[in-house]
């Protein structure tokens, strides 16, 4: 056996490993504020119920299912503003974002919509995004303004399409919780 090759290559695949310009995924800081989405208290129908929630308002509509109830006069709620905030060598950097739902419970989210984007950015959403679904991937650009190592933020809302299953039984108040991450 031929040490002298091997380890030959193997310096050689460690070089490539360690020069620079290799591109590393680095994980951005994602942040909510405000309040989660809430339907309020719920009696679920016979049927299947499903609740749209408006990514930029908060506007409530639903197709109630067979006997299916929300409990007070809500035609509003409340949508967390996402941020994402990469801390250096942001400029003109593309970053890609992932949201996912955690359904594990009687309501579960069906599918998501993006409202508008706004911060530190290069025009809008980088076109097209992905369609509607429990899980989206799409990207957005930081502007080339400033410093190269100054931090930048970008922010937008979550809208949600949202299906309470199917049971005769009141379920009060009930959470959907989903997440989000960015890297670039």
């Amino acid at each position: 056996m031929n040490f002298g090759k091997i380890s030959a290559f193997y310096l050689a695949v460690a070089a490539c490993l360690v020069m620079p310009g290799t591109a590393f995924a680095v994980t951005d800081t994602v942040t909510f504020s405000g309040t989660p989405p809430n339907l309020g208290k719920l009696v679920r129908g016979n049927s299947d119920s499903v609740f749209t929630i408006a990514a930029d308002t908060g506007a409530v509509t639903s197709s109630l299912g067979n006997g299916a109830a929300r409990v007070g006069n809500l035609s509003t709620t409340t949508t967390q503003t996402v941020s994402v905030k990469c801390a250096s060598n942001c400029k003109g950097v593309t970053v890609s974002v992932v949201v996912t739902a955690n359904n594990a419970g009687p309501i579960n989210i069906t599918e998501f919509n993006v409202g508008t984007l706004s911060g530190n950015v290069s025009g809008s959403w980088q076109t097209p995004l992905p369609a509607a679904g429990t899980s989206m991937t799409f990207q957005f650009t930081f502007d080339n303004a400033g410093n190269n190592a100054a931090s930048k933020t970008a922010t937008f809302k979550l809208g949600m399409k949202v299906k309470a299953a199917a049971n005769g039984n009141s379920t009060g108040t009930l959470t959907f919780p989903y997440s989000v991450t960015a890297s670039h």
